[in-house]
């Protein structure tokens, strides 16, 4: 009787990282609506994976504000909801405006 030898052999080694989820934001309506001055409100249903460090929303005259546009931003809240003050507005102009949040995973 022949008895073979099993051995186990293992292929070269890597490592990987899952991505964080990003949060969940919905933004509101603008109101409040002045020649020089306007409100929107941001709601934040889900923080995603990991604590939000920064919120807030941000405007421009151009589709697809970013926060290197304006911004109003708050690193603190309790609500899920917070009004935010757009400022710094010119007289018969549009202007785009979208809620934005930052965590681990932006």
């Amino acid at each position: 009787m022949y008895l073979e030898h099993v051995e186990t052999v293992y292929g070269e080694e890597f490592s990987f990282t899952t991505l964080d989820i990003p949060p969940i934001i919905v933004t509101g309506e603008v109101t409040y609506i002045r020649p020089l001055y306007a409100q929107c409100s941001a709601t934040f249903t889900s923080q995603g994976g990991s604590d939000i460090t920064e919120r807030g929303v941000c405007w421009s005259t151009a589709e697809n504000p970013t926060t290197s546009d304006h911004t109003t931003r708050s690193t603190f809240g309790s609500g899920p909801s917070l009004p935010y003050n757009l400022s710094v507005l010119e007289p018969l102009t549009t202007y785009y405006v979208r809620a934005y949040a930052i965590n681990g995973a932006v």
